[in-house]
C-alpha cells in the first residue's frame, strides 16, 4: 500500500490470474478527476480494466493476467 501527498493510497494485490486494485482518495473532487483519467486511457485502448465507484472517494478495478 501506498501513501501520497493529497492522501490518496493505493493497494494492488493478485488473486490466482486476477489482478485487484484499490484506490481511495482525499475528498470526491480527486476521486472523480482519477476516475475520469482511467477512464480515458481506457478509450485510448491503454488501459484494460473493470473499473467500479464503490464509494463517492473509492476507486476499485481488476482485471485478468494471461
Amino acid at each position: 500500500m501506498r501513501t501520497y501527498g493529497i492522501k490518496t493510497t493505493t493497494s494492488v494485490d493478485r488473486v490466482g490470474h486476477t489482478v485487484l486494485i484499490s484506490i481511495v482518495c482525499e475528498d470526491e473532487r480527486i476521486a472523480e478527476a482519477a476516475t475520469e483519467l482511467l477512464r480515458r486511457r481506457q478509450q485510448h485502448g491503454a488501459l484494460f480494466i473493470d473499473l467500479q465507484r464503490p464509494t463517492m472517494v473509492q476507486i476499485d478495478g481488476s482485471f485478468e493476467r494471461q
